[in-house]
């Protein structure tokens, strides 16, 4: 992880005028995850070189120890490269990296005679090498992009002036200048200037949208047009974008099974292979002659035995899925993650806020006999005066509260998924769901329209009750859909609204099952009963929200927080955050998933079986030495093209095609 300086004294701040230091973002020991290979031009000259001189010594004539001066030449170009870093690795006792097995494998052919075998088996391990390099440099030029898009400085105000400091600097509290043009440093709220920002670095959303005073804004966010005043509310280590890069850097991150798998098989399978072409070069000719031949057999092995097919294609896979994932505003807490993905089954949504838009209108009034339509409304509202709920603003917008009085306190209690208990004017008031009036013994009209209903009763009298309707929301059907044909198969609604509205709203979408009437504990129950009963090698999403649904996220395999750009802690609940309330991004997080578990399982039997089906051939003298290098350069070459087209343009999986 990234580490941070403390904050400073204010002794420390430098005037705005002066030049803040550059440092990297990350530190080195998380940059050399993507760093450790790099895209050189100097590998493909090296090939092409090696190559000219191996087809023009054809037409030069030569024997004995001239033809092998001779032909050491093009095998000294292809292999300089290795060769400068051998030592390193002897150093670090890696004696099973790639390029001591093919640097022994040049060596130990062109010492038996195979001059031609030896410099083409190096020159295709270097074309690997440089295919292998081109994916990772791809991976990182990715990275890079969204790295770079963040801020190394913040302008902060102390005593009436504007300091230049490093944002790790500050401490909630703080108050930032955030000029047009200028990225937001740190997670705050707007305390003046109004201004549009855009979110596309972490929401992946490119539609802008105007904050004011009040307004969340976080850190990556852009300022496009006036000048912002920002308290910060998190510190630095604290932050959306930081949280974000330190999770795609965390080199303890938990692996995926098939990373596992595959680093648990080379473990066992190049030890293994080398021993059994060391065997298989000595032990044969022992009773049978043919030195040469077995040798030959021999190093065919010793090919296969390098690991690069599989080290590098299968984590670089998931790291390519995770970076793409969060440049389109998808944060994929890790590997692991990502790979259950891509094995979801069943996904499960909570309806407000996820499926509507969760701002409730109120659609029709339904007052007792003796009671007006308003008398009513603002019972409902006055009762629901410091509720937080979307119902509750949708009521305390269509009346005007009338003032508390000098030493008056409105005595107001909020029930968990039934409603609101208040006195309001020394009258006891209830405002909720049929639950709430049956809980008290109050009977109430069973609603013969559509809508929620809200009932609301004064002093034990049932007054009536109030219907609101919440929209559904936009691109809902069409991202349900698109779910299906990537392989999820079964859509669950939970929601805490009656069975009537429940199910016209479910059958809409097309949900395979639907839950009404639940409590929030009600949702965790059948989160939990729907993971009992799921298949073994499946996994179950739950999509809700990152502070209402905090329980249910945690208990599915993965929870997956929507709309999560304006919650307090989304990374510490949910396994998937996406910024956007935009439900089109997940069919994008399912593609990305399943693209990349496929991408990694396909290099993973695409090198098993070259590597068995080589050494099976190669042990019967079948398979020569060149082939063998053709193989397992194209088995490589093929693994890196395989896993760039993870970070192929953007597909518009929401849409039928």
């Amino acid at each position: 992880m990234a580490k941070h300086l403390p904050p400073p004294k204010n002794k420390h701040l430098s005037q705005s005028s002066h030049k803040a230091k550059k440092e990297p973002i990350l530190s080195a020991k998380d940059r050399d995850l993507l760093s450790e290979r790099q895209f050189s031009a100097k590998t493909l000259v090296a090939c092409l070189v090696s190559s000219l001189l191996l087809v023009g010594l054809r037409y030069i004539p030569a024997e004995g120890w001239i033809k092998a001066v001779v032909y050491a030449l093009p095998l000294a170009a292809a292999s300089a490269g290795v060769v400068m870093r051998l030592f390193t690795m002897l150093s670090e006792k890696d004696y099973y990296d790639e390029d001591i097995i093919m640097l022994a494998v040049s060596l130990i052919a062109f010492a038996s005679g195979h001059f031609v075998a030896a410099s083409v088996s190096m020159i295709l391990y270097r074309l690997g090498e440089a295919f292998t390099n081109l994916a990772v440099s791809n991976c990182k030029k990715h990275f890079d992009e969204f790295v770079s898009s963040g801020t190394r400085k913040a302008n902060v105000l102390k005593n009436g002036r504007v300091y230049s400091v490093r944002p790790e600097q500050l401490v909630p509290g703080d108050i930032l200048i955030v000029s047009p043009g200028e990225t937001v440093p740190l997670d705050g709220i707007v305390i003046e200037g109004m201004s549009t920002i855009d979110s596309s670095l972490i929401s992946g959303d490119k539609t802008p949208f105007n904050v004011s005073s009040g307004s969340k804004v976080l850190s990556g966010c852009r300022n496009l047009s006036r000048d912002l005043k920002i308290q910060v509310t998190r510190g630095y280590d604290k932050s959306a974008y930081v949280r974000i890069i330190d999770g795609l850097m965390d080199t303890n991150r938990k692996k995926a099974k098939q990373e596992i798998y595959s680093s648990r098989f080379l473990r066992y399978f190049t030890p293994a292979a080398i021993l059994a072409a060391v065997l298989l070069a000595v032990i044969p000719p022992i009773f049978y002659g043919e030195w040469l031949s077995w040798i030959e057999r021999g190093v065919v092995i010793l090919i296969m035995a390098c690991p690069c097919a599989l080290s590098v294609s299968v984590p670089l896979c998931y790291m390519s899925g995770l970076v793409n994932s969060t440049k389109k505003g998808i944060q994929v807490e890790n590997a692991d993650v990502l790979e259950n993905l891509s094995r979801t089954e069943t996904m499960v949504f909570d309806k407000t806020g996820i499926i509507t838009d969760g701002v409730y209108t109120v659609a029709a009034v339904f007052p007792e006999k003796g009671l007006s339509t308003k008398q009513l409304l603002q019972a409902a509202a006055e009762a629901e005066r410091f509720s937080k709920h979307p119902v509750a603003k949708a009521l305390r917008q269509v009346v005007e509260l009338s003032p508390l009085e000098d030493g008056e306190n409105a005595e107001i209690e909020e029930l968990h998924g039934k409603g609101v208990s208040a006195y309001v004017k020394k009258h006891h008031v209830y405002v909720g769901n049929a639950s709430l009036m049956e809980e008290h013994g109050i009977h109430y009209r069973v609603p013969q329209r559509a809508g929620a209903a809200i009932h609301v009763a004064v002093d034990e009298i049932y007054w009536g009750y109030i219907l609101v309707n919440d929209k559904l929301k936009t691109g809902a059907f069409d991202a349900i859909e698109s779910m299906r044909r990537l392989g999820v198969r079964n859509m669950v609604l939970l929601t805490g609204d009656v069975r009537s509205v429940s199910r016209t709203l479910a059958s809409s979408l097309n949900f395979d099952m639907v839950k009404a009437e639940l409590m929030p504990e009600g949702k965790v129950a059948a989160v939990e009963y729907l993971m009992a009963t799921k298949g073994e090698h499946s996994s179950l999403g739950f999509v809700g929200d990152a502070e209402n649904d905090r329980e249910a996220l945690m208990r599915a395999n993965i929870g997956i927080a929507v709309g999560a750009i304006d919650a307090e802690n989304p990374f510490d609940t949910a396994d998937v955050v996406i910024m956007s309330k935009d439900l089109g991004k997940l069919p994008q997080m399912m593609d990305i998933s399943r693209t990349t578990a496929n991408a990694a399982r396909l290099n993973i039997l695409a090198a098993a079986a070259v590597k068995f089906g080589v050494i099976i051939f190669g042990a019967f003298g079948i398979v020569p030495i060149s082939l063998a290098a053709v193989f397992e350069a194209g088995v490589t070459i093929f693994s890196m093209i395989n896993t760039m087209r993870i970070l192929k343009p953007e597909k518009k999986v929401h849409e039928d095609e």
